[in-house]
């Protein structure tokens, strides 16, 4: 339920947290370190239901980020939408904040 909850998050949360999510575009290697606690709730601790839900909800957080990303990439790129034209329907900060990251 944790995942479910934390990628359910980052997509409402990402896209008004542009700096944080500029930070973390540039490096995406990044999200693998909010699955660290989740692993260390898994192999070394107590691994309650509570705790399976937090690290899991933190763990899930930021691959949002990186769906949205990649929907944002396939909407500017014209390819298809779930049925819809390129460019309708898709979230125009997302698409902005990737083409700042692209380098020449």
């Amino acid at each position: 339920m944790g995942l479910y909850l934390g990628f359910t998050l980052g997509v409402a949360v990402w896209p008004r947290l542009p700096a944080l999510a500029r930070k973390l575009a540039r490096n995406p290697r990044w999200v693998a370190a909010f699955m660290v606690p989740m692993v260390i709730d898994w192999a070394l601790w107590a691994n309650t239901s509570a705790s399976r839900f937090v690290t899991g909800a933190l763990a899930a957080f930021p691959v949002a980020l990186l769906a949205l990303l990649a929907l944002a990439e396939a909407d500017a790129d014209g390819t298809d939408n779930g049925g819809r034209e390129a460019g309708i329907g898709g979230n125009e900060e997302l698409r902005e904040l990737r083409r700042k990251d692209e380098r020449p």
